[in-house]
Formats: structure tokens, C-alpha cells, sequence
């Protein structure tokens, strides 16, 4: 939605195993009864990883994952769940004229590639890397997230402006 406002200074867009309508179209109003604080105080650990993580879930990833989601209030994962059910931003990706790369997991048990493909409907320029990986694609495959951003750079972002430089020691 802010790169449809279109910022001076950008240079492209990277959605990463994203949607720009709600991945759960149905029944929107019956899930979001289900979707509670409760849903995700009781989760069990192991369900999280495996839905977010797969078969890519390390001990220190899921360690991570459970830190992270320690820090978070479970009424607000909740409020952001029941969000999800009916958002549509169809309308911010067309005015959105900036290069846009979709880095979508093969593994995503999240989001399906039915949300590519809605993405390409609106934005046929629209690049997708498809990455070996789970949901969260940028956790457990950094460095292939990093060099498919560094490929979309150099194609589509090539115009003058600085270049950026990555740096994958610290996510190792």
C-alpha cells in the first residue's frame, strides 16, 4: 500500500510469501469466530513450526519461532489473524507501478500459489522466484531469498540509482 503511493526514492517492490487477498476465502465470517486469543494462547508449539517451518524446522528455528511468538500478546496474533480474512489490497498492487518481484515457498503450507497467481493477474510484469522452503521463506533460506532479490535488483532496479549491498553472515 505505500509503494502504491509511490515514494520518491522507490526503486521496486518484494512481496515474500504474500497475498494480496485473504489466503482463507472461505467463510470469512465462521473462521473469524474460530480465530481467538484463546487459538493462540493453546497452540501447541509444535503446530506453529510445523505450518510456518515444515520439515525446515532446525531446534534453533524453533526455538526462534517460540521466542518470537513468547513476545507477542496472543489477543493481538488473533486480531491480526481475523485481519487476514478480509483484507484486500487488489486495488494498492495495480496503482503500484514499481518492479515487483514475488518471492513465493514451494513448501508454504501458508499461503497457496493461488495467491501468485492473482498477483500475476493484476501485475503481468510482476517477477516470481519460486524458493525451496516453508513459509517462512526469509528464516530458513536466506541466502536463495537474498540472491533472487540481488538477480531482481540488477534486471529490473538498474537504473543509476546506488546499488545496495547484502550481508549474509549474521543470519547463519
Amino acid at each position: 500500500m505505500v509503494a502504491a503511493r509511490r515514494p520518491a526514492a522507490l526503486r521496486g517492490v518484494v512481496l515474500c510469501a504474500s497475498f494480496i487477498r485473504s489466503p482463507l476465502p472461505w467463510f470469512p465470517s465462521a473462521l473469524e469466530m474460530l480465530v481467538g486469543r484463546t487459538t493462540f494462547a493453546l497452540a501447541p508449539g509444535f503446530v506453529r513450526s510445523s505450518l510456518l517451518l515444515g520439515r525446515h524446522a532446525s531446534p534453533r528455528l524453533r526455538s526462534l519461532l517460540h521466542r518470537a511468538h513468547g513476545l507477542v500478546d496472543p489477543g493481538v496474533m488473533a486480531a491480526r489473524a481475523r485481519a487476514i480474512l478480509h483484507v484486500d489490497v487488489s486495488s494498492a498492487l495495480r496503482d503500484c507501478s514499481a518492479p515487483l518481484l514475488y518471492l513465493r515457498s514451494g513448501q508454504d503450507r501458508m499461503v497457496s500459489e493461488n495467491s501468485w497467481r492473482l498477483v500475476a493477474e493484476l501485475r503481468p510484469d510482476a517477477r516470481v522466484e519460486v524458493l525451496p522452503g516453508p513459509h517462512l521463506l526469509l528464516q530458513t533460506h536466506p541466502a536463495e531469498a537474498i540472491a533472487a532479490i540481488e538477480r531482481f535488483l540488477a534486471s529490473s532496479v538498474s537504473d543509476g540509482a546506488e546499488t545496495c549491498s547484502w550481508t549474509i553472515g549474521h543470519l547463519r
